[in-house]
Parts: structure tokens; sequence; C-alpha cells
């Protein structure tokens, strides 16, 4: 039996961290202040395939603590450390400590739609917008946030509440995605692929040998598993048909004793 083979295969799934939005500082007047804002937003795309994204936060009225505070804590390194460690995300913030702050501030995740209410304040319906509960903070002078509400674009409305004092908040934005991991060098597609050639190719030499629809694909599942285990996708390169040919022969073999099925 000549088998063709083509590139295959994913293993399990894989976590890594992605930094989203690299750390920044933010100025926020106060409300009593003629000149500046009070209100901003940041609106970020999240990577494909993100399960949960983090958000930090920490406000000052000094810059200098808020630079000395982001040159400290930076949460992607933090979260890259913990998968690392850990091999998952599911326990990370009850793992990550809250950057130190000193004033106060707001972050709210906006529902979509309401950044300019949100900035500011007017709209047919009077200023109001809508956000996520879960996801946002009031008065708090820092903070590390979970965010299991994945879109494809997020927006953080960032707010100084203090009537008198202007405020520094330093903000970085990290996602958790989802990677498929290769198997010895073999992607999902080229898996699929090698399993179908396989069986078609059974199907064509066992004709007329007795071997039911149960038996075929359990033969093509057993050899597609050897082949991605014992080989790489480059050690097909450049080999003869003949080659390819002796290495599926040998495998057949293998599966054929492993399912107790008599080789056609």
């Amino acid at each position: 039996m000549l088998l063709v083979i083509g590139m295959t295969g994913y293993a399990n799934a894989g976590e890594k961290v992605v930094e989203v939005l690299s750390p920044q500082i933010i100025y926020l007047n106060s409300a009593t202040k003629l000149n500046g804002m009070t209100r901003q937003v940041l609106s970020f795309s999240l990577p494909p395939n993100t399960v949960k994204w983090y958000y930090s936060f920490s406000a000052y009225r000094n810059k200098d603590e808020t630079d000395r505070v982001q040159q400290k804590f930076n949460l992607f390194s933090k979260l890259s450390y913990l998968v690392d460690q850990t091999g998952a995300s599911a326990a990370l913030i009850s793992m990550v400590s809250s950057p130190p702050g000193g004033d106060h501030c707001d972050v709210i995740l906006l529902d979509e739609g309401y950044d300019e209410v949100f900035k500011y304040g007017t709209s047919l319906t009077g200023g109001a917008y809508y956000y996520n509960k879960l996801a946002s903070r009031f008065g708090l002078v820092s903070g590390v946030v979970e965010v299991n509400t994945v879109k494809p674009v997020a927006e953080l409305g960032i707010k100084n509440p203090d009537m008198l004092y202007g405020i520094y908040v330093s903000i970085q934005v990290v996602a958790i995605v989802n990677e498929p991991q290769l198997l010895n060098g073999w992607n999902k597609d080229q898996k699929e692929w090698m399993y179908s050639s396989i069986k078609e190719l059974i199907v064509k030499n066992a004709a007329g040998s007795g071997i039911s629809e149960d038996q075929i694909n359990q033969f093509a599942g057993c050899i597609t598993r050897k082949m991605i285990k014992t080989y790489k996708p480059e050690d097909f390169e450049g080999l003869a048909s003949y080659e390819v040919n002796e290495m599926a022969a040998a495998i057949l073999k293998q599966c054929a004793e492993e399912l107790n099925i008599p080789v056609f």
C-alpha cells in the first residue's frame, strides 16, 4: 500500500500571555479645572482565541510616583511567569497582588458604543452610559482586574473622581490566549489531511478483502497516530515514493497486530 503523506495535527491546546496594551500613563484633570479632560477612553482589539484578559491600574497625583510604580510593576511579566510555572491561567487573579497606588480613580469597562457618551457626558439619553459592573472598579487607588467577557474590541473608560486635583493613571492590558500547540511538528490541517488520505488508500487497497468500515477507520487512525508520533513533516522531504511506502508498510503491520486485523 503506497501512502503519500501530507502534513498534519494539533496536540493539546496551550495558553500564552499576550501584551495587548503596553504600560502607559494618562493624565486626567480635576472637574474644577477649565482645560483638559476628566475622562479618557482606551480602545483596543483583543487577539484571536482570547479566553480572558486582565488590566492593571494605579493612580497618583505625582507623575514621578506613577513612573516608579510602572517601572517596578509589569502585569505582562508577572502573568507570563505564572503561566510558565503553572501551565494554566485558572487561578492567576489570586496570585497577583495589586500595584501600589496613592489616589482614587475609576476604571470602567464600557459597553460597545458608549465611549463618546462616557467622555463627554452628552447624548440623546441625557449622558447615560452602560458598562460591565463585574469588570469595573470605582474609587480605588490601584488594582488588577480579570475580565471573562471577551469581544473583538474592548473599551476602558478612565475617570478622575476628584474635584480638586488632577491624577496620573498608569494602565496596562494583557490577554490570555489559547494557542494550539504542534505535535511533533504537525498541525491540525495536516493531521486531518493525512487521516483522510490514509483512509482513502486503505479503501482502494482493501477492495474485495472483506474488511469492514469500522476496521478501515481503526487502521486509518492507528497509522495516522503512529506516523505523526514517529516522524516529523520534514522527514518526508526529498523521499522517493518507495521509501515512503516502506515506512507506511512497517506501521501497517504494527497496527494489524495491535488491532488483531489481518493485513489485506
